[in-house]
């Protein structure tokens, strides 16, 4: 079972189940706390205890600097690695760090896509390949969970491809 998380200061998505599929998504809201540190990490540790269970391995997206980003917020994004690294290590649960262009790349069909256009496709994308996102997210953490897939699970991402393409062939679309 896989656990793929996208960690925000904001809205954290998530994904889970087998690599092959089925897999849930959802998304947790770790509150707005300002530049206070402990209530977002005991929100993610809390979760993140529960959502462990059955979990095999985990994939979480590297945290990013973008430009306009403030102190705070890196400071908050690195420690949700930190953190999901720390209660991993607890657990004796694998864990992975997986590179958000690499996702970007795998999932919505460039590397370079800006952060507002993931935030306008990113769920229309993640559908082309068969997952349910409610948000991008929760988008955004299927991406991380197909780069898992494919780099641990390489015969279960192709049941992800076939899906892909049976999907766009069902709805006519062109496959990114």
């Amino acid at each position: 079972m896989i656990l793929a998380i996208d960690p925000s200061v904001s809205r954290t998505g998530w994904c889970k189940g087998h690599p092959g599929g089925p897999v849930q998504t959802g998304s947790l809201g770790l509150g707005s706390f300002g530049k206070e540190l402990g209530p977002t990490l005991n929100a993610l540790e809390q979760w993140l205890e529960g959502a462990l269970d059955g979990v095999d391995i985990v994939f979480y997206e590297q945290p990013i600097q973008f430009g306009k980003q403030s102190f705070d917020s890196r400071r908050k994004l690195y420690a949700l690695g930190a953190l999901i690294e720390l209660v991993c290590y607890r657990r004796r649960t694998q864990v992975r760090e997986v590179n958000n262009q690499t996702c970007k790349a795998l999932c919505y069909g460039s590397a370079k896509m800006k952060s507002a256009e993931v935030k306008e496709r990113g769920v229309g994308l993640a559908k082309a390949w068969g997952f349910e996102p409610a948000n991008h997210d929760q988008a955004d953490a299927c991406a991380v969970f197909l780069v898992g897939a494919r780099e641990w699970f390489p015969a279960d991402f192709q049941t992800w491809v076939d899906r892909k393409a049976a999907l766009a062939r069902k709805t006519g679309e062109l496959l990114i």
